[in-house]
């Protein structure tokens, strides 16, 4: 009888498990931005908006950073910020300055990409790269 009750309690705790990892996997990985919205127009991507990359990390830290140098006269600054993540649903996460509880922006799934609305109320869709 108690191998019974310890193969149920080990069988609940697995597929409690499994299931939260997978809902985590969509986010965690790399993100490029591919389209910004500001005021409902879509607006053309600045050459430092084409090397910003945002990475989800699964222990919900993430950072923003530049993965290449940009050419030209065009100056992005040093921008490479850490910050935490949360999940609020399986379609919808937020993130905020480490030691905050101040939200940045909201993240929502919408099919493959990742749709950014942040604090300041302009738009962005990012597509996976990692």
């Amino acid at each position: 009888m108690k191998k019974y009750i310890y193969f149920i309690c080990l069988l609940i705790f697995i597929t409690s498990c499994s299931s939260d990892d997978s809902n985590l996997a969509f986010i965690v990985g790399k993100w490029k931005v591919t389209q910004r919205i500001v005021d409902g127009e879509v607006i053309e991507l600045s050459e430092c908006d084409e090397v910003r990359v945002i990475e989800f990390k699964s222990d919900f830290t993430m950072k923003s950073y530049l993965d290449a140098q940009v050419t030209g006269s065009i100056i992005c600054g040093i921008h490479e910020f850490l910050y935490k993540w949360e999940k609020i649903s399986d379609s919808h996460f937020v993130s905020k300055h480490v030691g905050s509880n101040n939200i940045l922006a909201n993240y929502y799934k919408e099919n493959n990409k990742l749709k950014v609305v942040y604090y300041d109320g302009y738009e962005a869709y990012y597509t996976r790269i990692q």
